[in-house]
């Protein structure tokens, strides 16, 4: 499952550099550069219905923004983890995804396919947990804004084409895995199906970890610089006065928070003892124990719902400070 990327990399550092410190860093730079791009076109698409006007761009570019600056997009990148990839991977696939069931033109769709066989190693088995933790909301959330709030027709045709030539540019890596976790026994087996490695290794490291989660830390977004743990109240602050000024009328700011709040539960658990007992049950769905390390598993998925809710709320900020 790494070959495509691996290939992709040795051709990236054949034609233009030569060294692997500098294809690291400017990686790297990537990453950050085409995680903002993505934010800002999402942004401009939900508000390219409802104005037209400059406010829509700087509510874009301070969303952006907003998502490469957060704590989650900053950590840890001193490890090697193909984790990492879900900065710019998540938006961007979002990106294509929204813009082809808007417009139904493939172009999206197989820019989307080509992006993914060069990643497989994110989406393989062993990235289950990522995998699962973004696109299922991420689908469900393009199917609800296409059909609920533009009112349009779903590309059905086109979703179950991309579904099997998906799955057919991952079969090269996904066969065997899949094969590996229907052999009664094996290791990806047990750790799926079996009730009580369900029980001892998912439910149990959930309640070990289950102190570390704070609502309040996941929605303030502290700053590691002290001085300014002030404009850790500046995007929650923004977010309830979007809303404030929305009066339930705007329909794009209501979907987005509905998902922000899931993810929000889903993140943190720690949210009342029914929340708790709650999220214990949910362990006894077969694979649900991939999310035992909760707080990691959703974390890119939140800062992405967060970041399109604080964009949209900060139009209607803007909008509403222009018309007065």
């Amino acid at each position: 499952y790494f070959l495509p990327f691996l290939i992709f990399l040795i051709i990236l550092k054949f034609i233009f550099f030569n060294s692997s410190y500098l294809l690291i860093s400017v990686f790297s730079g990537i990453k950050l550069v085409f995680g903002f791009l993505a934010i800002y076109f999402i942004v401009k698409e939900f508000l390219y219905r409802k104005a037209s006007n400059p406010t829509s761009i700087y509510s874009a570019i301070l969303s952006g923004l907003l998502y490469i600056l957060m704590p989650t997009m900053t950590g840890s990148w001193d490890k090697a983890l193909m984790s990492h990839n879900q900065v710019f991977l998540n938006p961007l696939m979002f990106y294509l995804l929204l813009r082809f069931f808007v417009d139904h033109n493939y172009k999206y769709l197989w820019g989307a396919l080509i992006l993914s066989f060069i990643f497989s190693p994110n989406f393989d088995l062993t990235s289950a947990p990522p995998f699962f933790a973004f696109y299922p909301l991420s689908v469900l959330f393009l199917m609800l804004y296409v059909a609920v709030i533009l009112k349009k027709k779903l590309p059905w045709k086109g979703i179950i084409v991309g579904g099997i030539i998906f799955f057919g540019l991952q079969s090269f890596h996904l066969i065997p895995q899949i094969l590996s976790l229907l052999d009664p026994g094996s290791f990806a087996n047990v750790r799926v199906f079996d009730k009580e490695s369900l029980i001892h290794e998912g439910i149990r490291y959930f309640i070990a970890v289950l102190p570390l989660a704070k609502v309040s830390v996941n929605i303030l977004l502290p700053s590691i610089i002290k001085d300014l743990g002030w404009l850790s109240a500046v995007a929650p602050l923004i977010v309830i006065l979007g809303f404030l000024f929305s009066r339930g009328r705007d329909k794009i700011i209501l979907l987005t928070g509905m998902f922000f709040l899931i993810t929000l539960f889903l993140l943190t658990a720690n949210i009342t003892n029914l929340g708790v007992e709650f999220y214990k049950k949910l362990f006894y769905i077969p694979g649900f124990s991939m999310f035992r390390n909760f707080i990691g598993q959703w974390l890119f998925v939140y800062s992405f719902f967060y970041s399109l809710l604080f964009g949209l709320a900060i139009f209607n900020i803007f909008d509403k400070l222009k018309n007065r």
